[in-house]
């Protein structure tokens, strides 16, 4: 239990605003991991195959219990779990036990053990707005929990199977497949590599589209992500400040 790492419950990226910048209609995507949005987002906006990576296994954990929630909770209970986080309703986890293998479980359990479970999961959204008020705003920046479009990607999420994952460093891992779009979120942010090297690799791939920086703020590192062809996407954060998308494309 003490392998179990920090993970986010929700993303802290507005992932609504994904749809205005790159066609997923039909499109063959990679995704970090994380919070496991970025791919439930992309299924809902047409992409055809989303495959996962990401350094830590417990959001791997986290992304298949939410996955296999999506297919069968109905969306008050979904939001109850996942938004307000009420991970010890004994309710819901009746209706989830069943569905989960014995790792799931496991972490589900340990969960609902730890008192402090509601520092263990990092959340996006701040007390203030998880109000009614809000939760407009909420559905804005990550779709998918808008009632409809939940019911939309649960019949989507009931056809297939849990993606392909891999535990992975982006910069060590080998170019398999072609994609036409890479949503690689912050994770310039934590690679030892500079920009050319980073810019490079997401060359390899050779997709159409590349979100190759989400930042939350601007600072020198995106100037010189715009000087080596990317462009600057200003859009609504969650945590009230404007964020920026950085993207590439062919």
């Amino acid at each position: 239990m003490n392998d179990y790492k920090r993970v986010y419950m929700m993303s802290n990226e507005n992932i609504g605003a994904f749809r205005e910048i790159y066609d997923f209609n039909r499109a063959s995507v990679l995704a970090v991991l994380g919070s496991g949005d970025q791919y439930f987002n992309s299924l809902l906006y047409g992409a055809e195959q989303v495959e996962v990576f990401d350094v830590n296994y417990t959001a791997w954990l986290l992304f298949r219990i939410k996955f296999k929630a999506l297919k069968i909770l109905k969306h008050e209970d979904f939001i109850a779990l996942f938004l307000y986080r009420r991970i010890d309703d004994m309710d819901i986890f009746e209706k989830m036990y069943k569905e989960l293998d014995y790792e799931e479980l496991n972490y589900y359990v340990y969960l609902i053990k730890n008192g402090e479970y509601k520092n263990i999961i990092n959340n996006a959204f701040t007390p203030n707005i998880l109000v009614s008020n809000k939760i407009s705003f909420i559905e804005k920046v990550n779709p998918y929990l808008e009632e409809n479009n939940y019911y939309k990607l649960q019949e989507i999420i009931r056809r297939i199977q849990l993606p392909r994952f891999r535990k992975i460093d982006f910069m060590r891992m080998n170019v398999e497949e072609k994609y036409d779009i890479l949503l690689l979120s912050n994770i310039y942010d934590f690679i030892v590599e500079g920009p050319e090297e980073y810019i490079n690799k997401i060359e390899e791939y050779k997709a159409k589209e590349v979100m190759g920086k989400y930042s939350f703020s601007i600072d020198d590192n995106n100037i010189e992500f715009v000087n080596k062809g990317f462009k600057i996407d200003r859009k609504e954060g969650v945590i009230g400040r404007d964020n920026y998308i950085l993207s590439l494309k062919r």
